[in-house]
């Protein structure tokens, strides 16, 4: 293992950029052209721009975990291939004590609760679109509980839930009843008011594969003001396709959509 005193100085958002890049390999490996375009493409969840991600795989690289071919193939071995498995935390914390940090240190920085090796800890853009995300989905719930209350059915609102706090990976947020016939999937995405005709979002490949597959997805864009909540409005996946990337010399994992809002529907998605 490397000294950790070499890797000091790394911050959990260089260590999330690492593990995005993980994430992001093929597993046959990628060339580096492509493996570099597309960081252009796949933004994060905004939290890593192109370059910040090429620092992640430096570091990477300096650690063995990848290797550069002599044809410029980049190719992950098999340690981090598992270490791109296991989820956030854990993945972090392996991630630390391959820069040398004792468990104890690897944990906090996995956690947030530090945000670099022997560094101070401070808040980050990361805590902000949680905070976001949850006042919007939150939101959500309780519209979707009124309705159904509202229209007789108190069994049905007492069954709404909120998936995400279970896992991220359903591929939608919100699960809602219906009067009469499957449930509401509902992801909700969240921005600040900035007026304006578009609404910009981050999406993942797996929010979108859910919502291509299942006729019952729907996209509820909100906004906040202040501390209120209202809904911009809805559509189902079909009306984001024209405004995703493609795969061309990678493929993409997270990325940013700025959707004109002339595309939702201004009513929400309802229960009868």
């Amino acid at each position: 293992m490397n000294n950790v005193n070499r890797h000091a100085r790394v911050t959990y958002y260089e260590l999330r950029s690492a593990l995005y890049v993980a994430r992001l390999l093929d597993v046959q490996g990628n060339s580096e052209a492509a493996l570099h375009a597309s960081y252009q493409r796949a933004l994060t969840d905004g939290l890593h721009m192109p370059q910040s991600l090429r620092r992640g795989e430096q570091l990477l690289l300096s650690l063995r975990l990848l290797s550069k071919k002599a044809d410029d193939h980049i190719v992950a071995t098999r340690e981090l291939r598992q270490i791109a498995l296991l989820d956030d935390r854990q993945a972090l914390t392996y991630l630390a004590i391959c820069l040398g940090a004792d468990i104890h240190s690897a944990r906090r920085l996995a956690s947030a609760e530090e945000r670099s090796l022997g560094v101070g800890s401070g808040a980050t853009g990361l805590d902000a679109r949680a905070e976001l995300g949850e006042l919007g989905e939150t939101f959500v719930v309780e519209r979707c509980a009124d309705e159904l209350a509202s229209l007789g059915r108190t069994d049905l609102a007492s069954k709404v839930l909120q998936v995400s706090k279970i896992s991220d990976s359903f591929g939608y947020d919100v699960s809602a009843p219906t009067i009469s016939r499957e449930s509401r999937l509902l992801e909700v995405k969240t921005q600040r008011s900035r007026g304006g005709s578009t609404f910009r979002l981050f999406i993942s490949r797996n929010e979108v594969e859910v919502g291509r597959i299942e006729s019952a997805w729907a996209l509820v864009c909100c906004e906040v003001t202040d501390s209120e909540v209202s809904i911009v409005g809805w559509c189902r996946c079909q009306a984001l396709m024209p405004y995703l990337p493609e795969d061309r010399n990678g493929r993409w994992t997270e990325a940013l959509v700025v959707l004109p809002k002339s595309v939702l529907a201004t009513h929400f998605p309802t229960a009868i």
